[in-house]
């Protein structure tokens, strides 16, 4: 009895404290309500690694150090995203893979615009109106850690190079330009190249797993190596601009996650639980809330993160629980948990910046 009661007060306590960053994030946007709460905690528990149970003493929220909130940064007005509140609609309706193709290829115009010159906006106009599908290449076969990458640039001598060695980018075996970030050196700042058609064609590009969404997508490889231009580089923005992307895409791509589970539930493909309908509807609100933000605050980055951390841990817990019976549905369901940051990689981010004392 006193061992159940121990281990009760112990799930309880990590159960609370190790939540704390990601939930304080989330309620300064709208109320996290219990459903929500309950999934988050339980996630968070989850994803603990070593180190960080070792060496963190998870305080209270009263305890923690609050970041300055109030430098803020205007969003610019874009057009893109009118069309992706568009798309969102005929996600809802008719699921997200017949759409992902074209919200991914939204969400690299943002990043074109954000981060290009004019003639590097006027090329990819030109090719988009040929027909030439455009891929983000971000996943490297190094890992999540930029120091690890094996794409790099290689600026050494009178022919600069970049080493390409991605995975896991959709309809890459139909690319025909690219956003392609790599690292140099041991810098902890990546760099982001423009690759047109001419460059991707002498890239080996191989399909990889099976089809996702009912055939709609496939992933690929891509790998090899290209001369380095001066005049393909995105140099505009900076930093700043990555942040402004992050925090205007990924409460749409959340929404966009859920609109396709509600569609799932209509199509009668899944089933879902009260709490779990219920904290959908509850990120769904923050979402859109945070959607409507007009500016980007030192929180931005963060509260975007811990998003896509509650969107994940919904997914898992769908498919833990046999939401899903078919196992095409639960492996779409799965990667999207993976897609534009991993529950690990979220938390983990917040985490370094929030979680320790």
């Amino acid at each position: 009895m006193k061992q159940q009661i121990f281990n009760t007060w112990i799930e309880r306590f990590m159960l609370v404290r190790s939540s704390n960053a990601i939930l304080n994030l989330l309620d300064e946007i709208g109320l996290v309500e219990d459903p929500l709460r309950r999934i988050i905690q339980k996630g968070c528990v989850r994803i603990l690694d070593a180190r960080m149970i070792i060496e963190d003493t998870f305080k209270s929220p009263a305890e923690q150090k609050k970041p300055d909130r109030m430098t803020k940064q205007k969003h610019f007005d874009f057009v893109q995203l009118q069309a992706i509140e568009q798309l969102l609609k005929r996600i809802r309706k008719h699921g997200i893979g017949p759409y992902l193709q074209e919200l991914t290829g939204l969400f690299g115009s943002i990043i074109l615009r954000l981060s290009g010159n004019e003639d590097q906006q006027k090329k990819v106009e030109k090719w988009v109106a040929s027909d030439l599908i455009g891929c983000f290449l971000m996943t490297d076969t190094g890992g999540p850690n930029l120091l690890n990458w094996n794409s790099e640039l290689i600026a050494g001598g009178k022919n600069p190079r970049l080493i390409i060695d991605k995975i896991h980018a959709i309809s890459a075996n139909k690319m025909g330009f690219a956003i392609i970030v790599v690292r140099r050196g041991t810098s902890f700042i990546p760099l982001t190249f423009l690759i047109g058609p001419d460059e991707c064609n002498k890239l080996d590009k191989q399909p990889v797993g099976e089809r996702w969404f009912d055939g709609s997508i496939l992933l690929g490889n891509v790998k090899g190596e290209i001369p380095a231009r001066k005049e393909d580089q995105l140099t505009r923005g900076g930093l700043t601009g990555v942040n402004t992307f992050l925090t205007l895409c990924r409460p749409r791509l959340v929404r966009a996650i859920i609109g396709h589970v509600f569609w799932l539930l209509d199509e009668k493909r899944i089933t879902l639980l009260d709490y779990q309908k219920d904290a959908l509807e509850n990120l769904l609100c923050i979402s859109n809330a945070l959607s409507r933000n007009s500016h980007n605050t030192k929180s931005s980055v963060d509260q975007v993160l811990a998003l896509k951390f509650a969107c994940n841990e919904i997914l898992i817990d769908i498919v833990a629980n046999a939401g899903a019976r078919d196992w095409h549905d639960q492996r779409d369901l799965m990667g999207l948990s993976k897609m534009e940051g991993s529950s690990y990689r979220c938390y983990f981010e917040i985490h370094n910046k929030r979680g320790k004392s």
